[in-house]
């Protein structure tokens, strides 16, 4: 059972580590929850990349006084959060643990002032001997996969587009998101391409964050 959650309240003025982020974001999901730290016996992170830690769970759970059963820290990219509910789910199956804290969180926006292209670097502190090189970013990689999957289904950007508007739907929704104001498929299509199919809109914010979940 999802017993609470929370959230850091997001600043692009304050300067805040990932730790401080995920910290924040434990308490808020705590107090909805209903418990202290006490009641907690396991954490598991998602590793940041552009503020990164060695051990990672075992820095937040020493900065929430809590003394886990088991402490690790995930690194599956973007898919990190919903890999750690599953890892979790069966470490309480398990009898590992009971009680078990979910965070993930970075420092990008504030931390670079704006500088995206430095923040991206930053989130990327490994090389990769055949395609960093030759100049291929994260957002290149993707726009290769959506190439495939319009040649595959007969889709266009306008498909890709109703992602983010969705997306963005969603946001509206929720009061700390970065970026609320209404959003339509013909502003994600004209905004400026980054990497065909894929243009500004179809591309997340550089931000920092923090969530978490008990």
């Amino acid at each position: 059972a999802f017993a609470g959650t929370g959230e850091a309240v997001r600043s692009v003025q304050l300067v805040r580590s990932a730790k401080e982020l995920a910290v924040e974001a434990a308490l808020a999901a705590m107090r909805d929850a209903g418990i202290t730290s006490a009641d907690i016996d396991g954490v598991i992170t998602a590793s940041p990349t552009a503020d990164p830690h060695f051990v990672f769970a075992s820095l937040v759970a020493e900065a929430l006084n809590i003394q886990p059963r088991m402490a690790t820290a995930m690194q599956s990219a973007g898919a990190s959060p919903c890999t750690a509910v599953l890892h979790a789910a069966r470490a309480i199956a398990a009898g590992e643990a009971h009680t078990i804290l979910i965070c993930e969180s970075d420092s990008r926006g504030a931390k670079f002032k704006g500088d995206k292209i430095q923040a991206l670097r930053a989130a990327r502190p490994w090389v990769d001997d055949f395609e960093d090189p030759f100049g291929l970013t994260v957002p290149g990689k993707y726009a290769l996969i959506a190439q495939r999957w319009m040649h595959e289904y007969g889709r266009g950007p306008e498909d890709l587009a109703a992602v983010a508007v969705a997306a963005r739907q969603h946001a509206q929704r929720q009061v700390d998101a970065p970026r609320r104001e209404p959003l339509s498929v013909e502003q994600v299509l004209a905004s400026p391409m980054i990497a065909s199919p894929l243009r500004a809109l179809d591309c997340c914010p550089v931000a920092d964050w923090g969530c978490a979940v008990i």
